[in-house]
């Protein structure tokens, strides 16, 4: 397939052509990176049809390592090699300020570690957890599941929010299970990119959630490896088999 695209762009010619590089980054290209975005989230969890949210609701709560952070929704082999932790890449929009540009008069509050003022309360808060930039070697992890950060932001959301949003920032699927059965919304955005709105476009109704998972999802360590069919190695049933996603409509 690589060798396709560069005979295509006419590379292998005896009369050099312009590599394309200046337009990289482009306004279009930004706007296909976006809706592929909003095309490939995976709603796994919507009850009460909690999304897509209110562009005119009171404030929501916004808290995790994820949700101000581009090199964690862009992961490795951006900038260097196992990719860069915080917000080292400019022009670049992060899922907060995607959040906020979408979502028309609803203010949000932010605060990384949820550590809130005081008598803080929300019908609605939202929790972008994540996993570090990595690739091989380093990326290895014979469980990979959130940190004790992370964690610790959802339970101090669910302490003070009617509805919790939980949104999975990762490169592969992670152990959740007891995340899920807790959470009232569930979305694995996997690695959004520079474009952070277009998360933001699926969750406030921009986009329908339609996106399927291109393979199972691990309920617990002792289910991996898990085939490309479904079976997992213990033979109990998956968290999530491949295929699944549930839809919204616009």
């Amino acid at each position: 397939r690589i060798l396709h695209q560069k005979f295509k762009a006419g590379l292998f010619e005896a009369i050099p052509v312009s590599s394309g590089q200046e337009d990289v980054g482009s306004s279009e290209h930004r706007v296909l990176a976006r809706s592929a975005v909003a095309a490939s989230a995976v709603l796994l969890k919507n009850e009460k049809s909690l999304l897509p949210l209110s562009k005119n609701s009171a404030p929501i709560l916004i808290a995790g390592s994820g949700a101000d952070n581009v090199g964690r929704q862009s992961g490795a082999w951006t900038i260097e090699w196992q990719g860069v932790d915080g917000n080292w890449m400019p022009g670049v929009t992060s899922i907060l300020k995607g959040l906020r540009e979408v979502a028309g008069t609803t203010p949000f509050e932010y605060e990384k570690n949820a550590n809130f003022k005081p008598g803080t309360r929300a019908g609605v808060a939202i929790a972008v957890v994540s996993e570090k930039p990595y690739a091989e070697g380093f990326g290895d992890n014979p469980k990979p599941g959130l940190d004790k950060a992370d964690l610790e932001v959802i339970e101090r959301l669910q302490a003070i929010s009617d509805n919790v949003i939980i949104i999975v920032i990762s490169g592969r699927p992670l152990l959740i299970s007891e995340q899920i059965r807790k959470a009232d919304a569930v979305v694995a955005a996997w690695l959004p990119g520079s474009e952070g709105a277009g998360l933001a476009d699926v969750l406030f109704g921009n986009q329908p959630f339609s996106a399927k998972l291109p393979l199972p999802w691990p309920a617990s360590l002792s289910q991996v490896p898990i085939s490309f069919g479904g079976r997992t190695n213990d033979g109990s049933q998956p968290l999530f088999y491949r295929g699944f996603g549930l839809s919204t409509s616009l």
